[in-house]
């Protein structure tokens, strides 16, 4: 994920899930984020910090095979990569001389 994320020019950060809600909320308003990563464990401090309008326009991913029981509109991490996904250009197999 850190390698892809500065590949295509993005910046990744961390949120602290001990911080308070408020706090969340401020960091993922401030960082502008398209997407969150979110581990399960994390997922009781993220879901009253997504009471504010940047949720509206973030993806977040889920960071388990299974998408637990929660208010947060979730993917699963291989859900999210299959939806992602561009096809690869075909490669000729034909060499020059």
């Amino acid at each position: 994920m850190y390698f892809t994320t500065v590949s295509m020019g993005a910046q990744l950060h961390t949120i602290n899930s001990l911080l308070p809600t408020e706090h969340i909320q401020y960091i993922i308003e401030d960082a502008n984020d398209r997407a969150l990563f979110v581990d399960p464990s994390f997922l009781d401090a993220l879901e009253p910090a997504a009471q504010i309008p940047a949720f509206d326009s973030i993806d977040c991913v889920v960071m388990s095979e299974t998408v637990p029981e929660t208010g947060l509109d979730l993917v699963d991490y291989e859900s999210f990569i299959d939806a992602v996904q561009r096809p690869r250009p075909e490669i000729s197999q034909k060499r020059s001389p």
